[in-house]
């Protein structure tokens, strides 16, 4: 009788503990990923509805860069998966460090730009931080299917993108000049992205926490 309490009692300290520090950073992480998308939609919506004159140009400009950026970022889960999380985070944040300097330049607004460095900084971290490494790999699919798809369809199609504030002639009106990139494709593109990328982070979350708990149910 002893001995069979002995060994149910060895089984359950046996069991994998709960990383419960881990999860609370995560938990952390996530929300400000979602302040973070929140906030930059809103900026896109507002730049897209009710462009400010003053500020429509250089706006226009920072989110085109953004987009170059987030092409960039694709790969992050790649560098994790094969240089491993730790090596992987230390060379991405020096790669990714460089890409951001060099691009941030361009940006003409601190705040906007802080803000992006710390939403970049959140991310990478986030990834680096999920052990689950199929999580990972999906996660990477979808965005850079997303992103590409988004990337194409729209250019081809982007006459069917409603310009709402930024009019020709409103664009007239600031002696905006076009370096080729329509500013509401710019716009639509990062605004459907990051909404994307928001709903795929969701149900992945919630598809790998259901196969966990039936796991250890």
């Amino acid at each position: 009788m002893s001995t069979r309490r002995y060994k149910r009692k060895i089984a359950i300290n046996t069991q994998p503990q709960k990383d419960v520090a881990g999860d609370k950073y995560r938990r952390l992480l996530s929300i400000l990923d979602i302040v973070f998308h929140f906030y930059f939609l809103f900026q896109l919506l507002r730049l897209w509805i009710a462009p400010d004159p003053f500020k429509a140009e250089s706006l226009i400009a920072s989110f085109t860069s953004f987009i170059v950026f987030e092409f960039l970022m694709l790969p992050y889960n790649l560098f994790v998966g094969v240089f491993g999380r730790a090596f992987g985070m230390v060379f991405s944040i020096l790669f990714y460090g460089v890409m951001l300097v060099g691009i941030l330049n361009s940006v003409e607004f601190f705040f906007l730009s802080f803000v992006y460095v710390l939403f970049i900084l959140n991310r990478i971290i986030r990834i680096f931080m999920n052990t689950v490494k199929a999580e990972r790999k999906i996660h990477l699919l979808y965005t850079s299917g997303i992103f590409f798809f988004l990337l194409f369809f729209l250019g081809i199609f982007s006459f069917l993108i409603p310009r709402f504030g930024l009019t020709e002639e409103f664009l007239n009106s600031i002696d905006y000049v076009a370096d080729g990139t329509k500013p509401h494709y710019v716009v639509c593109l990062l605004l459907i992205y990051y909404l994307s990328a928001m709903v795929i982070d969701y149900k992945l979350k919630r598809k790998f926490k259901r196969e966990q708990f039936v796991e250890n149910g």
